[in-house]
């Protein structure tokens, strides 16, 4: 059996215990393995043979895509060379692996927002990617962490009201917050618990040097999803310092019928 038939079978095995391709919780080790396993393949297969004979590897390898290398609308891009019609039959191959498994189609957010048929199933099974990150982290997560400490508000109900709100994000944040269900729902709490840890962690060390070396597995987090959270709290603080811009305050009826007026972080320039 050839290494991508073993980790075919793997993939189509563990699919049975989860909903979503992003919560078999690989890491980008493991993409490019998938990758290399796929190349390999293409020298006595065509791509049309790989989606039928080995669909689970080909439908998690483009999840893992999604999460490690889609770049703001741009996916395809390093997908093995396909042609046209080699992306549309693996897609379509893709969407029979989610029906098989019984795995989320999102049909009624491609229909409500016009969505691409495709692209929208490969970056919601991926959850956020990694490209989109830093739109989350400043736009939800250190909104909310702030917003907790006034007002106690639960995480469920901040993220219900901030779906109302217009918000200039990276689609697949709003869309996964929305449309994810229960396992965006409890991701977003992970990274909650991840982002007060590394806090406390800087508090107690008094420095951003070093990334905490179990905060991963302590909050349940995939490590690429740590590593990006640490790059934007060094990257957000130096930024603070270096610009001149102000922000305008968001001034919503939030919490309860209270008005909130939040002001985002303010960036100034120090000296001249």
């Amino acid at each position: 059996m050839s290494r991508l038939a073993e980790l075919d079978a793997d993939i189509q095995q563990r699919l049975q215990r989860v909903n979503l391709f992003v919560e078999l919780n690989d890491d980008e080790a493991y993409y490019n393995e998938l990758k290399a396993a796929l190349e390999g393949a293409r020298e006595h297969m065509t791509p049309q043979q790989i989606a039928r004979n080995l669909p689970h590897a080909m439908s998690y390898f483009l999840a893992l895509h999604g999460i490690f290398h889609y770049r703001g609308g741009d996916f395809w891009h390093g997908v093995l060379d396909l042609d046209a019609n080699q992306r549309t039959f693996w897609s379509t191959k893709f969407i029979e692996v989610l029906s098989d498994n019984g795995m989320p189609q999102f049909d009624a957010l491609i229909e409500a927002e016009s969505a691409h048929r495709y692209l929208t199933r490969f970056l919601m099974h991926g959850g956020i990617p990694r490209y989109s990150l830093p739109d989350y982290f400043r736009d939800f997560l250190s909104r909310y962490l702030r917003a907790v400490k006034r007002t106690n508000i639960s995480l469920q109900q901040y993220k219900q009201e901030w779906l109302e709100l217009s918000h200039q994000v990276d689609r697949p944040v709003i869309r996964f917050l929305e449309y994810g269900g229960t396992f965006a729902q409890d991701w977003a709490e992970r990274t909650v618990q991840m982002a007060m840890m590394v806090d406390e962690y800087i508090k107690r060390n008094k420095s951003t040097a070093k990334l905490p070396p179990t905060i991963d597995r302590d909050a349940r987090v995939p490590k690429w999803v740590t590593e990006a959270f640490w790059d934007y709290r060094k990257t957000a603080k130096a930024v603070e310092v270096r610009t001149q811009e102000i922000k305008a305050p968001v001034v919503s009826l939030l919490y309860e019928q209270t008005i909130v007026i939040d002001f985002p972080p303010q960036e100034l320039l120090l000296g001249t």
